[in-house]
């Protein structure tokens, strides 16, 4: 081999190692999370909980908390504030725009664009994506029939009730025997029920390439026992 054919062939190898570590590493940057957990509240819940005053009637349905960028490292924090890109509802489509205030309504203050504004800060910098793929996203995977979250419970029996409360074991399998998958369960108290917890969100989890996958927290420590379902 030829002095220089022997340098090419170094410089080559060096090259490649360097730009797999480079590449390697930058990967990981710009993915600062492992999976997204999609979160769905329970409106009735949310407007049950004590100090909580919602200036809108809640509707029996299962409507968007965020997508939350997340880590098997840390499950009980995300990334967040990745980047200080605004949120800018004018570069969102129409149609998308009206699905947000359908499936993603600000429940508690019903400030819904401020709303999307701080999930966008928050999580949506984190996740890698456009605005408009971040919240088509989340707003397309919502209203997939196959993750109709209150016909699942309906159909196994598990229907709204403000006296009767159900296992938790029971709400997690029902959502798990359509899903195929380990749903996130998160309660909080119900106002005037005396420390009764209740469900008040169901968390579904994906991969980085948006593939449903097990939610590694099941239960939050709130989710034990009986749980009401509120109306």
């Amino acid at each position: 081999m030829s002095y220089t054919s022997l340098c090419f062939s170094l410089f080559f190898v060096i090259f490649s190692v360097v730009s797999s570590r480079y590449f390697s590493a930058n990967d990981n940057f710009a993915v600062p999370y492992q999976y997204l957990k999609l979160v769905l509240q329970w409106q009735p819940s949310v407007c049950s909980v004590p100090r909580v005053n919602c200036p809108v009637p809640p509707s029996p349905n299962f409507t968007i908390h965020g997508l939350w960028p997340s880590n098997y490292s840390d499950r009980y924090s995300q990334p967040s504030y990745c980047t200080k890109e605004q949120f800018n509802l004018s570069q969102l489509p129409r149609n998308l725009q009206q699905d947000m205030y359908a499936y993603w309504p600000d429940v508690i203050r019903n400030q819904s664009e401020k709303f999307w504004e701080h999930e966008w800060a928050q999580h949506g910098t984190c996740s890698v994506m456009t605005q408009k793929y971040y919240f088509n996203f989340t707003v397309t995977t919502t209203k997939d029939q196959k993750y109709n979250l209150l016909s699942f419970l309906e159909e196994e029996g598990i229907s709204p009730n403000n006296s009767r409360t159900v296992d938790t074991r029971l709400v997690k399998a029902a959502i798990e025997k359509h899903i195929k998958k380990h749903p996130g369960l998160r309660c909080v108290p119900k106002k005037g029920q005396g420390g009764q917890y209740q469900l008040n969100e169901v968390v579904l989890c994906f991969n980085e390439t948006k593939v449903l996958i097990d939610c590694v927290d099941s239960y939050d420590s709130n989710c034990r026992g009986p749980i009401l379902f509120s109306e």
